[in-house]
């Protein structure tokens, strides 16, 4: 019998009766459960004050702090008693990992915890633990013998994939998971050191969690070398039987040598920890980036701290994503964040997670009733003459609007085109009635993303002269509907895919406009103040393409917008059988109530809303415009501006060709 199975044999009845404290004894951070029956057994995350911990869980690099309850450590679980058993399932331990040899599994077979499944990892890749005698007789010998265990863990190829096997099956679960050996100390050290290694737990900490066993498994230590000492001392006498007990102390204890001499191994033969896990047992990035994640949680993410608007609610989702089933997991967002997470950068992401693109793409659908006004400016009136007109017109009109996502949102843009086809008729000599249909397609862009929204538009409206029609007060109205298809894609790189989606969106308007129309001797001035009402929606719809693909609800808004403008047109001027007529327009306008857009989508459970860079708080307007005429045959060119609030921005050039019936 080899001398250490012998002194295993002989303190058994002493390990039974070994007391431990109670969870009740002590209050910590780390609340895990001291178990009577099961020693050095504790969360990875970290270590009690009562055994040299902070009390807290680790904290580890990029702040991020170690999560509890995922991978605990202990000894053998051969003399586990029902109410330990009974603590271990209430725990969530669903997969316990025995990383003994098949001798030491016989001679001391677990203890069943319900629920949970054993799976034996022979680390040693051997059917028993084997030592030199001398391991047993000095603490030299003992220490010599384990420096050379630890070594092997690096050095030995069949210890190595065994190691492999053991990390793999803890990436590939999804609940808690207990690891240990004989006293939970080498083989479970080791692995245990591994995964905080993974974790990012800093040197020091890692050897402080690693001698943590002298004190979680003092009592056992201390049995086993009185045991020792009076087994030994009968047999060689006293002066003997104090050496080999001290050697017997020394290993079921651990050393920091020990674990030293090991690490120093890694940087010999692989350079780093990572060059070891990755070269020498296999693992991938994915492997290691899936462990991290079930470990750690980030309180903050690269660059966070100083983003602000949607990048910065962009970041705060994909932090709160690794509380996620997307987070530790084989999935191309863990792999994403936790790579973002080395290089130091989200690399734009917070830009392009939450759909910005939604909002703007309201946004700029709301300024649909103002493209429109543009382009048919001066077809709800007439000639003064009294005579019966009817005439037929169409107009055509491409804009480019901007804005600078000033707001804290990404820079966007907006490309739209249109046609209306419309007739204006004369009721009574005051009485002007029109009305158009026609289409519109526009292209907001921003955060990498794009839309599309086609639509159809019905429009129509009155001018009615309250005095004299050339010259007088009047009111005007134009009443908008719109209604048609919207398509987005996401573009979202590093990985993620492209999120698509489909929706149906609509926008109804009525503008009210008061002015007097003044006839000077070589101009026409005409001042107006109004109020136009505006109400646009999207309908809710659900992303695909992309793990983190967005489940958005409806965008909705109203705006009520106080308008005044000055419209100057220079008396005709006649040019062979052509009549010119130029003109320009100036305004502003401003929202009387909150102009600014905003979308909410959801992903995982958590929401993320975001406001369009298009924000038109207020806006100036200019245009220049020029009509000619000949016959009964008229046609006008405009090119129009606006410049408003936040950078937002516009320019448009339109085209109407009328001819009077």
């Amino acid at each position: 019998m080899q001398p250490r199975n012998a002194i295993a044999c002989a303190v058994t009845s002493l390990c039974l009766t070994i007391n431990y404290a109670h969870a009740s004894d002590v209050t910590y951070a780390i609340d895990t459960p001291i178990l009577s029956t099961l020693a050095n057994f504790r969360d990875i995350a970290g270590i009690s004050t009562l055994y040299g911990g902070t009390g807290y869980s680790n904290s580890v690099a990029n702040d991020g702090v170690m999560r509890t309850g995922v991978f605990y450590r202990s000894s053998a679980l051969s003399s586990l008693s029902a109410a330990d058993a009974a603590t271990l399932e209430a725990l969530g331990i669903t997969s316990i990992y025995d990383l003994r040899t098949t001798s030491e599994i016989a001679a001391a077979p677990d203890a069943s915890v319900a629920g949970a499944t054993d799976t034996n990892i022979n680390i040693l890749a051997s059917t028993t633990v084997t030592a030199t005698s001398s391991a047993y007789t000095s603490v030299a010998g003992a220490d010599a013998y384990m420096t050379s265990m630890y070594d092997s863990f690096v050095t030995d190829a069949s210890e190595r994939s065994e190691f492999a096997q053991l990390l793999l099956a803890l990436a590939h679960g999804d609940s808690a998971a207990l690891i240990h050996c004989t006293s939970g100390k080498d083989r479970t050290g080791w692995a245990a050191v591994l995964l905080e290694s993974i974790a990012g737990v800093s040197s020091s900490q890692i050897m402080t969690d690693y001698l943590a066993t002298n004190s979680y498994s003092a009592a056992t230590i201390e049995a086993y070398y009185e045991a020792a000492l009076t087994y030994y001392s009968a047999l060689y006498g006293s002066t003997v039987g104090e050496q080999m007990a001290e050697a017997i102390k020394e290993i079921y204890s651990v050393n920091s040598s020990w674990l030293t001499s090991a690490l120093a191994e890694i940087v010999s033969e692989y350079g780093s920890v990572t060059n070891y896990l990755t070269e020498g047992l296999g693992l991938s990035m994915a492997d290691i980036y899936v462990l991290r994640a079930k470990m750690v949680y980030y309180n903050s993410l690269p660059g966070q701290a100083s983003m602000r608007g949607n990048a910065s609610a962009g970041a705060a989702l994909l932090r709160n994503l690794q509380n996620s089933s997307l987070s530790g997991n084989y999935t191309a967002f863990n792999y994403f964040l936790q790579s973002a997470i080395d290089a130091g950068t989200l690399d734009g992401m917070e830009n392009r997670i939450g759909g910005q693109i939604h909002a703007d793409a309201l946004a700029y659908l709301m300024n649909q009733p103002l493209a429109v006004e543009s382009a048919i400016r001066d077809f709800g009136s007439l000639s003064t003459d009294g005579k019966p007109e009817h005439p037929v017109w169409v107009s055509v009109w491409s804009d480019i609007a901007t804005a600078s996502g000033a707001t804290g949102s990404a820079n966007s843009k907006s490309e739209e085109s249109g046609i209306l086809i419309g007739t204006t008729q004369r009721v009574t000599p005051r009485l002007t009635l029109y009305a158009a249909v026609g289409s519109e397609n526009q292209r907001p862009e921003s955060a990498g993303a794009t839309a599309s929204m086609d639509s159809v538009q019905i429009v129509g409206g009155a001018r009615y002269a309250l005095g004299a029609v050339n010259s007088g007060t009047f009111v005007s109205g134009m009443l908008m509907a719109s209604e048609g298809t919207y398509d987005s894609t996401r573009v979202l790189g590093d990985g993620l895919g492209t999120a698509t989606g489909g929706s149906h969106q609509w926008l109804y308007s009525a503008t009210g406009m008061f002015g007097k129309r003044f006839q000077l001797k070589s101009f026409t001035i005409t001042p107006q103040i109004g109020l136009r009402y505006t109400q646009a929606k999207i309908k809710g719809f659900q992303e695909t393409g992309s793990e983190v693909a967005l489940d958005m609800q409806a965008i909705k808004h109203d705006q009520l917008t106080a308008r005044a403008m000055v419209d100057l047109d220079i008396n005709d001027l006649a040019l062979g059988k052509w009549t010119f007529t130029p003109g320009m327009t100036l305004g502003f306008e401003e929202a009387l109530n909150s102009p600014t857009v905003t979308s909410t989508g959801t992903v995982e459970g958590y929401s993320i809303s975001q406001i369009a860079a298009y924000d038109t708080r207020y806006l100036g307007v200019a245009a220049l415009r020029l009509a000619a005429r000949k016959g009964p045959t008229s046609a006008e060119i405009r090119v129009s501006g606006t410049a408003g609030h936040h950078g937002a921005a516009s320019l448009a050039g339109s085209a109407s060709l009328r001819y009077m019936f």
